[in-house]
């Protein structure tokens, strides 16, 4: 039969045919011939076995980190940690396991903290972001206009601080209008309004931005809905300083992913949140313009994620400014020679 073998995730799909079998055959993965059950036996674990070499190829999986594949199998709740090591060991050795056991080599290629998460930094983790080559829905991102706390100078990013005050200051609501008004103009005469989806950090500055936006272009409040995984990356001791000291926590995120210098959120913990989010709304929405309206740091970070590059480069890509909307295409997904 046809069995889609982590085709969710982009991994790939595995038809068994009499060519694979063929195939199958003269690469060592199964041998001899065999009837009735012994041959669905076989079958079952050739499946395994090729879509493991497949995984490998793409970068999805290392033959030879099976420890920290396992570990990265536990960090996402999908497995105790004790026992990752031990069920991802007998994946890689394709020891007759179900197709639907493939989510190991999934999790360990997505986990975004524990040991596989740091030591695929460089590699797996870093490059491919999100899974899929495609996704069924259009991204924009969006940064709140102009707050009262950019006109200070100083770092607001705890939910305590940034959802009750620190709004927008006039000249960001100015800000809004304007993108709002350029953002419709910039759209197809036969874009349907109703397919816009407007959603935003449930800080007060970006609850302002996306409704006013919203309202700006005909987008009913009932399109429009906060989500707390847009919200600023939390700078932690930086809280209420002076902006400046940003530089500080970007130094250090260019070296390391995980790092929590000041007890600041890590680059690598907000993009999985990011992602996560993303990947919430396909499951959501189909054929939709999704606007992300959240913070600088936030909004940099998730284009590392789109762009399917190492979320230590953030810095490197164009920063968006107060009220900025910027779509976000996928990038075609890496092959092997870039990991």
């Amino acid at each position: 039969g046809t069995r889609e073998v982590g085709g969710e995730f982009g991994l790939i799909y595995s038809p068994w045919t009499k060519d694979d079998q063929a195939r199958a055959r003269s690469d060592g993965l199964i041998e001899g011939e065999a009837d009735g059950e012994d041959q669905e036996e076989l079958a079952e674990e050739a499946r395994v076995r090729t879509t493991i070499l497949a995984a490998e190829r793409q970068g999805f999986l290392d033959p030879r980190d099976e420890k920290e594949q396992g570990d990265a199998a536990g960090t996402t709740g999908m497995v105790d940690v004790q026992e990752g090591a031990t069920r991802m060991q007998d994946v890689l050795e394709g020891k007759g396991i179900a197709g639907a056991e493939m989510p190991y080599l999934v999790a360990a290629s997505l986990a975004p903290q524990g040991p596989a998460g740091r030591k695929h930094e460089q590699g797996v983790f870093a490059w491919s972001g999100f899974g899929p080559a495609l996704l069924k829905n259009k991204y924009y991102a969006m940064r709140h206009g102009m707050s009262e706390a950019n006109e200070q100078g100083i770092i607001v990013s705890d939910p305590v601080n940034g959802i009750p005050k620190w709004g927008l200051a006039p000249a960001g609501r100015d800000q809004v209008v304007k993108a709002g008004q350029a953002f419709l103009a910039s759209l197809p005469p036969n874009q349907e309004l109703d397919a816009v989806r407007v959603v935003h950090s449930d800080f007060k500055r970006t609850k302002e931005t996306a409704e006013l936006f919203a309202s700006t272009i005909g987008v009913g409040q009932e399109n429009v809905s906060p989500n707390i995984m847009l919200r600023e990356r939390n700078f932690g001791e930086l809280e209420l300083g002076d902006h400046a000291r940003y530089k500080e926590v970007w130094a250090e995120d260019e070296t390391d992913a995980t790092h929590h210098t000041f007890q600041a959120e890590s680059p690598a913990e907000v993009r999985a949140r990011l992602v996560a989010l993303v990947e919430d709304l396909e499951g959501e929405h189909q054929d939709k313009v999704v606007v992300l309206v959240s913070h600088g740091d936030a909004l940099q970070i998730a284009q590392t994620a789109f762009a399917r590059i190492p979320v230590t480069a953030h810095r490197a890509l164009q920063h968006l400014e107060p009220a900025e909307l910027r779509e976000l295409p996928l990038a075609p997904h890496p092959d092997r020679s870039l990991v």
